[in-house]
């Protein structure tokens, strides 16, 4: 009687190992991981080309109704503030043209609804007396998702110093 349990147990377990092994395993879900940083690059290219333009609505549209941001200079500027530098009307008032402002070298982590980008912004400017200046800001976003729609809860933007040449 116990050599036939041990016979049908061990029967048992080679079952049950091979079908272990024969299960196919499940791929991972990079899809979905890969969708959702999709949509989370674009919020903040879209951000980037809202500022460029100085789009207030597409930056209403976008940001978290708590939006903090740390300006390039240090200050904290509330939603508001944020909102009324971009207003369409000071354009104009803009000291040069931006020829250029899109984000780069992108990373971002995803934690559930929450997520992380860290960028760099480059950007060149034509001064009103027709040179042009190129700069660069270290950017790192914090995005939210909120009733299924992502939009930016808080920026910091830290200028990058200029490379300086070797001295010999």
């Amino acid at each position: 009687m116990m050599r036939r349990f041990v016979v049908c147990f061990a029967l048992l377990l080679i079952v049950f190992v091979q079908t272990q092994e024969a299960a196919p395993v499940p791929p991972p879900a990079q899809g979905i991981k890969f969708k959702v940083e999709d949509e989370i690059l674009n919020l903040v290219r879209q951000l980037a080309a809202a500022q460029k333009d100085y789009d207030a609505a597409k930056l209403d549209e976008i940001l978290a109704p708590d939006y903090v941001e740390i300006s390039p200079a240090g200050e904290v500027d509330p939603r508001a503030k944020v909102l009324s530098f971009y207003a369409p009307e000071k354009k104009s008032a803009r000291q040069g043209e931006l020829v250029s402002y899109e984000l780069d070298e992108i990373t971002s982590r995803i934690y559930g609804d929450t997520a992380i980008v860290v960028a760099r912004l480059p950007f060149t400017m034509k001064t009103p007396d027709g040179q042009t200046m190129s700069r660069a800001m270290r950017c790192t976003f914090v995005c939210r998702k909120t009733r299924g729609k992502w939009r930016i809860a808080s920026a910091q933007y830290t200028g990058i110093r200029p490379m300086t040449p070797a001295k010999s």
